[in-house]
């Protein structure tokens, strides 16, 4: 009987793209992909100069998933036209990762066309993106590193105050190198700090089930105690596809929806001057 399972999962799997190891064992060369921190370049990086502005956020959009009924881009582009009008659109957006179905090139392709889009309604503003784990499927990383800005998994840029940081836990942990590299940067960087990442260290009621969070619970106790004593403001994740807050003493950690599913996506505001950060969530029509 669990052969008959296990062979009707392959066959299901292999009839629908996806890379059946990385999908149940989340496979992946972390301390590979993450050999260094790459800093932003100040054309890469956003307006140093900004003081008080918002970026939206979302995630797991998907590209490629034929069993969604309804897709939800144009309803993002609508908003970000009226924020536009009125004076109010993001500074910059940030998509948390899983932008592929299947890790496939064409998808990320259809995902950059969206992205251009995006862009020509920012105007100087970019979509800083964040790895996840379908894009890995299929050997997906070769593809996303030439083609999804800023082509790194593992990047860090500062704004007036703030220092931003991308980490890469696509493959459902941080590895050795990645957690010493931050670690040794987070001792020289006394700013107030901002985490972009896929996959939560802790997930709410869902922290339980360990695939919807970071894989060694060791791990995840490290990274949420160097959170806590490093000056983390907030840390952004997806994965989950539904929202969800955690505080903890020092910082916040915020799930971010999967827009495909649910037609939203988080708007956060900063002041640099005053080093505040909010956040609401906002529903396409």
């Amino acid at each position: 009987m669990v052969t008959v399972i296990l062979c009707l999962i392959c066959i299901l799997f292999t009839s629908c793209q996806y890379d059946l190891e990385h999908a149940f064992f989340r496979a992946g060369d972390t301390n590979e992909r993450t050999k260094t921190c790459y800093n932003l370049t100040a054309s890469e990086s956003p307006d140093a100069t900004l003081e008080a502005y918002s970026v939206a956020v979302f995630s797991d959009i998907h590209f490629g998933n034929k069993t969604v009924k309804q897709r939800h881009e144009q309803a993002f582009l609508d908003w970000l036209q009226e924020a536009k009008a009125n004076g109010t659109a993001p500074a910059f957006c940030i998509c948390l990762g899983d932008i592929a179905e299947h890790g496939q090139e064409e998808e990320f392709k259809a995902y950059n066309e969206f992205v251009a889009k995006v862009e020509a309604l920012l105007g100087s503003g970019k979509v800083y993106n964040v790895l996840g784990n379908h894009d890995l499927f299929n050997n997906g990383w070769e593809d996303y590193k030439k083609l999804i800005f800023p082509y790194k998994s593992f990047y860090h840029f500062k704004t007036k105050q703030f220092s931003w940081y991308c980490l890469d836990t696509a493959s459902g942990t941080l590895g050795r190198k990645q957690y010493e590299t931050i670690k040794k940067m987070f001792q020289n960087d006394p700013s107030p700090k901002i985490i972009l990442t896929h996959i939560p260290a802790y997930s709410n009621p869902l922290n339980s089930m360990g695939y919807f969070s970071m894989q060694n619970n060791y791990e995840a106790d490290l990274l949420l105690t160097l959170y806590s004593n490093s000056n983390v403001k907030l840390v952004l994740n997806g994965h989950i596809h539904e929202p969800y807050k955690n505080y903890f003493n020092s910082f916040l950690e915020l799930t971010a929806p999967g827009i495909t599913q649910t037609n939203s996506w988080t708007v956060i505001s900063i002041d640099e001057n005053a080093g505040t950060i909010s956040e609401k969530m906002v529903f396409g029509d």
